[in-house]
């Protein structure tokens, strides 16, 4: 088996950092692979917290706001439909802020011993988020 060597220098061209990244796909999918299961392992309903959520945010959005505040959405969009498009983008651009600011913290261990691009923690992060928030908004 052919081993790849790498040289580790300073001020190299950013291409061949994007090329390191490349040359790593394949962490970046076992990455993302393990914190999907690490996710939904200990959950009774496992992925289907990608439909509870939303959805009882959805509930109690569209009970304030349509019952307390009196508010019935812009004409032909009723205000849930309105609301549920507003919470998906948010919940995804919370999540993933979230997410990428904690994955340095708990693969810190894995960052001082091991070289690869530190890009890829953030992507798997990433990765993992985007087929989550396609996810709920197929559902």
């Amino acid at each position: 088996m052919l081993q790849k060597t790498v040289h580790i220098q300073a001020n190299r061209p950013e291409k061949h950092y994007w090329l390191d990244i490349w040359h790593f796909k394949d962490l970046l999918y076992i990455l993302a692979r393990r914190d999907v299961m690490v996710r939904y392992k200990q959950t009774f309903i496992g992925a289907a917290w990608g439909f509870v959520r939303p959805f009882f945010t959805l509930i109690g959005f569209a009970f304030i706001f349509t019952k307390i505040t009196k508010q019935n959405g812009i004409d032909p969009v009723p205000y849930p439909v309105m609301a549920f498009a507003g919470i998906l983008i948010w919940q995804f651009f919370s999540n993933t802020f979230l997410q990428i600011s904690n994955v340095f913290l708990a693969n810190s261990t894995l960052i001082s011993k091991v070289y690869f691009p530190r890009l890829i923690m953030p992507l798997s992060a990433n990765f993992i988020h985007n087929n989550y928030a396609l996810f709920q908004s197929i559902s």
